[in-house]
């Protein structure tokens, strides 16, 4: 009879616990250390800021373009406002 009690017991708290359940909201924190910047007279620009640089505009942009999260290097601007990417070779050669 014991046995049967506490299970029952149990059985009824159970729902509760699981109902319980709290959200809990994560910030995180970026450090001005670690984002991805482009440098220009110790000063820093983000992705996408395009500065006149010795008469030509450059436009800060990603080092490589398939990489998101990559270096960013001050590039060349198309006249649509683009980043010039230099060609990629056909074929890689290991030797």
């Amino acid at each position: 009879m014991r046995t049967v009690l506490v299970v029952l017991i149990t059985l009824m708290f159970a729902p509760q616990g699981v109902a319980d359940t709290k959200k809990t909201k994560t910030r995180v924190w970026v450090d001005a250390q670690h984002t991805s910047v482009c440098w220009y007279e110790e000063r820093r620009y983000s992705e996408g800021a395009v500065i006149d640089m010795f008469g030509a505009p450059k436009i800060c942009a990603r080092k490589h373009p398939n990489q998101d999260n990559g270096a960013l290097i001050w590039r060349a601007v198309d006249k649509q406002g683009h980043p010039v990417y230099p060609e990629q070779q056909g074929k890689i050669r290991v030797h």
